[in-house]
């Protein structure tokens, strides 16, 4: 028996929502309300979670076998767009064979002064659950104990395309829709994915304890993320600078130059529009893009997005 999420999330089709409010002309404020949908729905914990796994960015063995995977994401407060300094990723998953184990393919992730977190591992195995094969994925548990000792996300991200998906009862639950992200893979054969994850906690919480990124140049969100049709960069200036705001693929190429070089931006909050046009004003292709800022020509910070 499938067990029942230890958290309740009403659902919308939150990338209708997001495309007929940046379409309807009634600018940024309802663009904004539109994404109050992202909380990040839960899934089941599975058996073979361990507590107490080490602080690590690198989950797979150095030799082990499997495709190499590369994972980003940002945790945010429940309004969507603002990010959580020390928050705690616990991430775990099979290996290449389809198998769990006590040390490896496991991790705790600390998020930065911008609620950003990263790790390479392999691409999970797939395994049977009965006469079925479960989808590759990972498990995540997900807190911000400084925040909310009482609140820990336990959720599962799955894999766009994964043939297994169908026929899963818990990655086929229409609650796991926006956990089943897109990958692509670089020059190298490599993987890269953005998981980007939303904790049910007040962002006034997160605004009280902000200290660790007050005053400092950053790339605060890209949202929505996924973008479709349009998406907002939100950048923090610690006083006035000359700012450059660039979007890259994945194998380092410039697609976008979304200001005017060395533009001269005041301190405090910017949001700067992004299309799916790249300079010459073609539709750039689905997939994983990065964002880079640069202030006073010396780089300071940079997030990745996924274009739908």
């Amino acid at each position: 028996m499938r067990a029942t999420p230890s958290l309740q999330h009403m659902k919308i089709d939150r990338r209708t929502a997001i495309k007929t409010s940046l379409l309807s002309g009634f600018g940024l404020m309802v663009s904004r309300q539109a994404l109050a949908d992202c909380v990040t729905t839960p899934d089941i914990e599975g058996p073979f979670y361990i507590s107490g796994s080490k602080l690590t960015t690198e989950l797979a063995p150095s030799n082990a076998p499997g495709t190499k995977m590369f994972i980003t994401g940002t945790v945010y407060a429940n309004d969507c767009k603002t990010p959580i300094s020390n928050a705690m990723v616990d991430v775990w998953h099979a290996n290449d064979g389809g198998e769990y184990e006590d040390v490896d393919y496991r991790g705790i992730i600390k998020t930065d002064a911008s609620g950003k977190y990263a790790f390479t591992t392999i691409l999970p195995g797939k395994y049977l659950n009965g006469a079925t094969y479960r989808p590759r994925h990972f498990h995540y548990k997900v807190s911000a104990p400084d925040l909310d000792s009482n609140l820990i996300l336990t959720t599962q991200i799955y894999f766009e395309g994964d043939t297994s998906i169908p026929g899963d009862p818990w990655a086929s639950d229409e609650d796991a829709e926006e956990r089943i992200i897109t990958l692509n893979s670089d020059q190298n054969n490599a993987e890269h994915g953005v998981a980007d994850i939303t904790l049910d906690i007040d962002a006034s919480l997160v605004s009280n304890n902000k200290s660790p990124i007050a005053g400092s140049n950053t790339i605060q969100s890209v949202y929505p993320n996924p973008i479709t049709s349009e998406g907002h960069v939100l950048i923090e200036l610690a006083k006035q600078s000359k700012v450059d705001l660039r979007v890259f693929d994945i194998n380092g190429r410039e697609v976008i130059q979304l200001l005017e070089p060395n533009k001269s931006l005041a301190a405090g909050e910017h949001v700067v529009s992004v299309t799916p046009l790249n300079t010459r004003g073609l539709r750039l292709q689905a997939g994983i893009y990065i964002v880079k800022l640069w202030v006073d020509q010396k780089p300071v910070d940079v997030k990745r997005f996924v274009l739908a």
